[in-house]
């Protein structure tokens, strides 16, 4: 499967060595990227764990529902069918799916009765067209199958936040090499803002701004060199000091455990560094919203989001400020491409 980002990743369910081998290089014309599984087992395991870096669903009619089944098209429709729509429905979002066949005559009738009426949502105007609820595995319907796939998830909500409204962010994103999993919970922070929730569920996402910022400056150690490895929590590998960073930056010398590091030059203004200390103070207290007693006299988020009856748009100005930061990493990056030579910007007293 190609591993190219501008693909999408279609989740395949094909036993066939012979269509896995020659079927993916056709979609890659239309920049699918079919990855195959040879079970529905398979690929429902793949789908729960990394259900946000799939953009649709092919299923072969007639495939084996466990590792030991035979092929048998009832039981894998009805299984694979059902349990897509309880994971999506869990999710929060819906993946399109699409059921291709190489059966004719009477079996593909009865496949036509299998498949349910969820995909007319969004596939309607095949079947009208057609009279057909799958697509056959020959080239005229495979490539039409490939063009419409493609068409559809970029009708998407998440593809049009990624490739459209904020391209520039996700462009940049990707360029500074900030790791798939911030770029996902920046989609969800930006369709948080687009489909204006309510305000208890908009602001439940509060935490994934602060994951996406931990990201950043994660990505600024490892891959730029533009602040210390010793910013990564020692008791817990996968933790930044995020207070650290950002002061670092803001041109503060920052005694961290048993060093004193300091930079040769303030790398961000007081606009980035307040936008930036916003959102490590509030998300903070958020997330630790259950503690009773109240530090620094910082105000309390609950207090605060009481106060204006759950208003989500404290978690909105925090989204628009990590769009700042990202598109000021990207600028800034493009300037000071050497890790090495950022590294010696600076340095331990």
């Amino acid at each position: 499967m190609s591993e190219n980002k501008d693909f999408y990743k279609v989740l395949w369910v094909e036993d066939d060595p012979k269509v896995t081998r020659s079927i993916p290089r056709r979609a890659e014309k239309h920049f699918l990227a079919l990855r195959p599984f040879p079970c529905w087992d398979d690929a429902q395991m793949e789908l729960e764990k990394d259900f946000d870096s799939w953009d649709a669903i092919i299923l072969d009619a007639k495939c084996r529902h466990h590792r030991g089944s035979k092929d048998e098209a009832k039981e894998f429709l009805r299984e694979a069918l059902s349990e897509i729509k309880a994971i999506c429905r869990e999710k929060g979002r819906q993946l399109s799916w699409y059921v291709l066949t190489g059966e004719g005559g009477a079996d593909a009738e009865s496949i036509n009765e299998l498949i349910t009426d969820e995909r007319m949502k969004w596939d309607a105007d095949w079947t009208i067209q057609t009279g057909k609820k799958f697509y056959s595995k020959t080239i005229e319907d495979m490539e039409i199958l490939f063009m419409r796939v493609k068409h559809h998830v970029n009708q998407s909500e998440r593809t049009q936040i990624k490739t459209k409204l904020y391209c520039e962010v996700f462009d940049a994103m990707s360029y500074c090499k900030i790791a798939t999993s911030e770029i996902d919970l920046m989609v969800d922070l930006l369709l948080n803002v687009h489909n204006n929730a309510d305000g208890i569920k908009a602001n439940s996402i509060m935490w994934e701004a602060r994951t996406v910022l931990e990201g950043i400056f994660r990505t600024m150690i490892e891959e730029w060199g533009m602040l210390p490895v010793e910013f990564i929590k020692n008791s817990k590998k996968d933790q930044i000091n995020l207070t650290w960073s950002y002061l670092l930056l803001s041109g503060v010398t920052v005694n961290a455990d048993t060093k004193l590091f300091t930079y040769n030059q303030r790398v961000i203004t007081d606009v980035m560094k307040y936008q930036i200390q916003n959102i490590i103070e509030y998300t903070g207290e958020f997330i630790h919203t259950s503690s009773s007693k109240k530090q620094n006299n910082k105000t309390d988020v609950k207090d605060y989001q009481n106060a204006v009856k759950n208003s989500a748009y404290l978690v909105y100005v925090m989204t628009m400020s990590l769009c700042n930061v990202i598109l000021w990493f990207k600028n800034y990056v493009m300037a000071h491409p050497n890790y090495e030579d950022n590294k010696k910007d600076w340095k331990i007293i």
